[in-house]
């Protein structure tokens, strides 16, 4: 809200300064003056519109980097969604580093199942994906690749029509994006094999379990 005052206070000084500008400009003619101050005059409003430039410019590079500022904290954001739902869903340390979430997904088989925690830990990655698509997209595009990535999440949404997902089509698009957003994030991404990460398990009761855990620290 503070911010949204600040950029409307801008708005309204460079409004004032290209209203004085061109009565400055304007008024020597309109009212038929015909005196040596009247280039003066025009010379001042000129400068008043140069002043307004100026504002309009300056205007444009803030709302940039505010905009750059929120589409990083957005990918950052998502990045953890995703880290959350891939520890629930094939296990590992409860902090994943980035090359242990792709070792991970790059294990998964195409037998994985899916508890209902796990299927909706999917399915609000999804939801979000689309939310941040339609109603973030000034900020998603000061970002390069940002807005590939959520629309890979967003495909995830189906699971709410219904649609019972697969492990083949939910891996890729978790890899994807993981790529994506670790590229954005500067992450390193290399890749551990899946068979050296300990705590590795698909099983339904070990999401379960897992889910749990995840909910319990979220609360202390």
């Amino acid at each position: 809200m503070r911010f949204i005052s600040f950029r409307r206070g801008r708005l309204f000084v460079a409004l004032g300064f290209v209203g004085v500008g061109v009565a400055l400009i304007l008024a020597p003619r309109a009212l038929g003056w015909q005196w040596s101050g009247s280039a003066t005059l025009t010379d001042l409003g000129s400068e008043f519109l140069g002043l307004a430039l100026a504002v309009s410019i300056l205007d444009w590079f803030f709302e940039q980097r505010r905009l750059r500022s929120d589409g990083r904290r957005l990918a950052w954001e998502v990045f953890h969604q995703v880290e959350r739902a891939v520890w629930v869903w094939q296990g590992g340390p409860f902090r994943l580093e980035t090359d242990e979430l792709l070792g991970l997904l790059n294990g998964v088989s195409e037998d994985d199942e899916f508890a209902d925690c796990t299927e909706r830990l999917l399915l609000g990655l999804g939801i979000r994906g689309r939310q941040l698509l339609k109603g973030e997209r000034s900020a998603v595009g000061t970002i390069p690749g940002l807005g590939d990535a959520l629309s890979e999440l967003a495909g995830l949404a189906r699971i709410g029509e219904g649609r019972k997902p697969s492990a083949r089509a939910v891996r890729s698009a978790l890899q994807t994006s993981t790529r994506t957003l670790a590229g954005i994030l500067d992450l390193s991404a290399p890749q551990t094999p899946a068979r050296l990460i300990r705590d590795r398990s698909a099983r339904v009761e070990a999401q379960e379990q897992r889910f749990a855990i995840g909910l319990a620290a979220a609360a202390a």
